[in-house]
């Protein structure tokens, strides 16, 4: 006998909730007595490929097209900006498209009943992928929005048929339930446990493969849930990530600038904000924010990436992030010619946290403010400069030593390692 998919989904069609992976191992392999290890690694392989299967945790598995049914998911509409000639303009929460394509390939056939007891056959758009529905649902989603409601309630009635039913309602009625504390709790354990970004889809997913949406009455969706204190969520290019410790200087930067919801529809789910209806929550204040977290001065080692140059420079931590920027633009002899970023934390192409020459997001604003001593650098810690996003010119500062209670009136080369290349080779004058 084969580990085939044939072979593997009696095992799997027979279950209907969270599957421990060593149960799975243990019933698929009993035929198997003196198995060598490499077929539980195999196991998992096939595991991960088949389509509907999915790993809910680091030890469990769920079957998805049969653990979903009964589950439930919110999905709000606007209130305001989303009406065009009579028709609301639905934005998909990432627990509908988690719902509604489990890690299935696109063409399925989604089958739900309204209230009405019509039923309907939804298509998704290969391209966008993109739920279509038909005039006559988006009638009856004007219908029930102007009688009161402003959500639906879609829940799973038949996973492996693709079957579900569609009821109005409103999303205040779920708003306190203690299930919304426990979705946002078990979000960042998964954001935690990735470290790295992940797309809202993919999030609700592993939500619903824990069983998060199987209850009485379906939580406020995750992106509403994940954006309340006390963890700091940084949502970017459709893509969630948890965000290190800061200072308080830092994180009030962070909480005005990232915070922030496309007001478009997106292909894989759409979030938005508006005046009327449901909108996302505004973090609160933070305790006041001191003038400097740290006086005194860092030694800076600055080695620039792929060439053995390198400049060891005392700076006071009062130093801007424009200033510094100046300083590196002096010490490898550049002309200040292209835009340029500081990344903070992670690699030089990561954008989690960073300060630079950009128009969007105040970030220039906030180089000529944010100082060094206010992000709490500490002995050891790295961060990037890159400049150039063409050429590519990346510059790797490490904090070499703090020096307390030495206030610096300009910067001091300590050390210079190598020749700066060329900016520009090309443009040689001798040539």
């Amino acid at each position: 006998m084969n580990l085939t998919q044939e072979s593997l989904m009696p095992y799997l069609q027979q279950k209907s909730g969270v599957l421990d992976i060593d149960q799975i191992a243990d019933e698929v392999m009993a035929d198997w007595p003196s198995s060598p290890p490499q077929r539980r690694k195999r196991l998992l392989a096939k595991l991960n490929h088949i389509p509907g299967c999915f790993r809910a945790d680091d030890h469990h598995y769920v079957y998805l097209p049969r653990f979903r049914t009964g589950a439930k998911v919110l999905q709000p509409f606007p209130q305001e900006s989303g009406w065009n000639n009579e028709t609301p303009l639905i934005l998909w929460l990432p627990e509908v498209f988690a719902l509604w394509q489990p890690n299935y390939s696109q063409g399925e056939q989604v089958v739900f009943e309204l209230s009405d007891g019509t039923r309907h056959v939804l298509h998704w758009q290969s391209y966008l992928m993109r739920p279509v529905i038909s005039k006559a649902v988006k009638d009856w989603l004007h219908r029930v929005a102007v009688a009161g409601a402003n959500a639906v309630e879609i829940c799973c009635t038949d996973g492996e048929r693709n079957f579900f039913t569609i009821h109005p309602t409103t999303w205040q009625t779920c708003e306190p339930r203690e299930t919304t504390k426990g979705i946002r709790a078990a979000a960042y354990e998964i954001l935690k446990r990735r470290r790295r970004s992940v797309h809202p889809t993919e999030l609700a997913a592993e939500l619903l493969a824990q069983g998060w949406y199987h209850g009485d009455c379906p939580p406020l969706p995750v992106i509403f849930a994940l954006f309340q204190p006390p963890v700091l969520i940084h949502y970017q290019s459709h893509n969630l990530s948890l965000l290190p410790k800061t200072t308080p200087v830092l994180s009030e930067f962070l909480q005005r600038r990232t915070v922030e919801i496309d007001s478009e529809p997106s292909p894989l789910g759409g979030f938005w904000r508006d005046g009327g209806g449901l909108s996302m929550p505004e973090l609160p204040h933070g305790p006041a924010i001191p003038t400097e977290s740290f006086t005194g001065g860092y030694r800076l080692i600055m080695t620039l990436d792929n060439y053995p140059v390198s400049r060891t420079v005392d700076v006071c931590a009062t130093m801007t992030f424009d200033k510094l920027h100046r300083l590196i633009q002096s010490l490898f002899d550049w002309e200040n010619d292209h835009s340029w970023v500081f990344s903070l934390v992670g690699g030089p192409r990561d954008d989690i946290l960073s300060v630079g020459l950009e128009t969007l997001d105040g970030i220039w604003a906030a180089a000529q403010t944010l100082s060094l001593g206010q992000i709490g650098l500490n002995t050891g810690q790295t961060f990037h400069y890159v400049f150039d996003f063409r050429s590519w010119w990346v510059v790797t500062i490490r904090v070499q030593a703090l020096i307390p209670g030495v206030i610096l009136s300009k910067p001091i080369i300590v050390e210079q390692k190598g020749q700066a290349p060329l900016q520009y080779p090309d443009f040689d004058d001798d040539n």
